[in-house]
């Protein structure tokens, strides 16, 4: 419980500082280097998760353990797969809402309680990321398709006999 606790105080810290999106008109430089910040702001992240996915590891409550990892789901994939939640909303508001969440299921663990409805936040997030998986699975899906077009492609001009020339 320790160990959890300190994880997810670690979590609640983090995302505090996290690295917001770039304004419009910005210089090359400034891009980058908000890019590059973001890259460090994540590597910490990820850091801080790896923690707090052995502590969630361990705890017998099924229901409970699945709300937490789902939580760190939608923190491992914050850059690509909330986009949607961060729509008019700030980074930092999203995140903390999701650590804030995985906190609020502990407690209600610990007091032997039903485990609490999700936050605006947490809600916003997941709803995102299930958006961004269907998205990526159609992108999937199209490649494939494309990738299946110029195979079948190649094959059948590989076998159609030359054209005369007249």
């Amino acid at each position: 419980m320790a160990t959890l606790a300190k994880a997810f105080g670690d979590l609640y810290q983090h995302v505090r500082g996290v690295p917001d999106d770039w304004e419009p008109g910005r210089s090359a430089e400034a891009v980058a280097a908000l890019t590059a910040a973001r890259e460090t702001w994540d590597e910490e992240l990820q850091d801080h998760i790896a923690p707090a996915r052995l502590a969630i590891g361990v705890i017998r409550d099924r229901k409970v353990r699945h709300r937490l990892k789902e939580a760190m789901n939608l923190l491992e994939v914050w850059d690509s797969g909330l986009v949607y939640a961060f729509h008019g909303r700030s980074r930092a508001w999203v995140l903390h809402g999701v650590v804030a969440h995985a906190v609020d299921c502990v407690g209600a663990w610990q007091r032997e309680e039903a485990l609490p409805e999700p936050n605006r936040a947490f809600t916003e997030a997941r709803e995102s990321l299930a958006a961004k998986r269907d998205e990526w699975e159609s992108i999937a899906e199209a490649e494939e398709g494309d990738r299946r077009r110029r195979r079948a492609q190649r094959l059948s001009g590989a076998t159609e006999p030359p054209s005369e020339a007249g």
